[in-house]
């Protein structure tokens, strides 16, 4: 089918390496607010750190922080008290199973091995 033949072809063929590109990008970046951040007096005289406080990008970035260390605490908690009883739960379920499959795959290796 000639359809087919074409859409194999475009896909095979060679594509601009744009995942390349964005990490080399962010490469450069990291490098650029490193080097800013290393040679200022402090922290907050860094351009970056002014750059970010006059755009209010700061305050939106330590409101994401503080989010995320709330969602992690409360996942953390939960993981602390259910966590125990999830594994027991799945132990009882999975082990006879797993060895069930471990036995049966000892056998048949043993059937086709002689």
């Amino acid at each position: 089918n000639i359809s087919t033949k074409e859409l194999l072809q475009r896909m095979s063929a060679r594509r601009f390496p744009w995942g390349w590109l964005v990490f080399m990008l962010m490469g450069v970046l990291m490098a650029i607010v490193a080097y800013d951040v290393h040679y200022s007096p402090n922290i907050k005289a860094s351009k970056t750190v002014r750059f970010l406080e006059h755009y209010g990008i700061l305050t939106v970035l330590e409101q994401a922080w503080g989010r995320i260390t709330t969602f992690v605490y409360l996942v953390m908690n939960w993981s602390e008290e259910n966590f125990p009883r999830y594994y027991k739960g799945i132990k009882e379920t999975a082990v006879p199973a797993v060895r069930q499959a471990w036995q049966t795959a000892v056998e048949l290796t043993a059937q086709f091995g002689e």
